[in-house]
C-alpha cells in the first residue's frame, strides 16, 4: 500500500510511462501500459528521498528497463511459440541444418532461464544488456552461459 506522498510522487511521473511506451514505439500496448504502472508504484516504494538521484530521473530509467526488458521477453516468447507454416522459408545449408539441429538440443537441455539467456545471446545481445534485460547479475548470465557452452559439449 502507497503512502500518500508515494501516491503523489507516482501521479506526478504517470507521464513517464507515456513516454517510455512512446520512444520506444510501444504506445498501442494497453497491456505494457498498465503493468509498466503498477511497476511505477513499486518503484515510488524503493526510491530513496535521501539519494542524489530526481524522483523523475529514478523513474523513467527504471520503467525504461521495465519496458524493454518485458517488451523482449514478450517477442522471444512470441517467436518461441510461432507455428512453423509462419516462418519465413529460405534456401539453407547442410552447415545450418546441423548448427539448428545441436541448438535445439541443447535448448531442450536448458532451463527457462538459460533459454532466455540463449536466445538474447543469440540475438546479438552482450552480456551486460542480457542481465539488464532479465533482471538479474552479469555474474548469473556468465554462470548460465557456462552451463549452457556445457551441456553442448556434453553432446560432442
Amino acid at each position: 500500500m502507497l503512502s500518500e506522498e508515494q501516491r503523489e510522487m507516482v501521479e506526478d511521473a504517470m507521464w513517464v510511462v507515456n513516454w517510455v511506451l512512446k520512444e520506444q514505439n510501444l504506445w498501442g500496448n494497453e497491456d505494457l501500459r498498465q503493468d509498466a504502472l503498477l511497476y511505477l508504484c513499486r518503484c515510488a516504494e524503493r526510491f530513496n528521498n535521501k539519494a542524489d538521484t530526481k524522483w523523475t530521473t529514478y523513474a523513467y530509467k527504471n520503467i525504461s528497463l521495465y519496458v524493454k526488458r518485458k517488451s523482449i521477453l514478450e517477442s522471444m516468447k512470441n517467436d518461441m511459440y510461432k507455428p512453423e507454416e509462419e516462418k519465413p522459408t529460405k534456401v539453407i545449408s547442410a552447415d545450418y541444418l546441423t548448427t539448428k539441429a545441436i541448438l535445439k538440443e541443447v535448448y531442450s537441455k536448458c532451463s527457462d532461464r538459460e533459454k532466455k539467456i540463449l536466445v538474447l545471446k543469440l540475438k546479438g545481445y552482450k552480456i551486460r544488456e542480457i542481465a539488464e534485460i532479465m533482471g538479474i547479475s552479469m555474474p548469473i548470465v556468465k554462470n548460465d552461459l557456462m552451463a549452457i557452452k556445457r551441456k553442448s559439449r556434453k553432446d560432442e
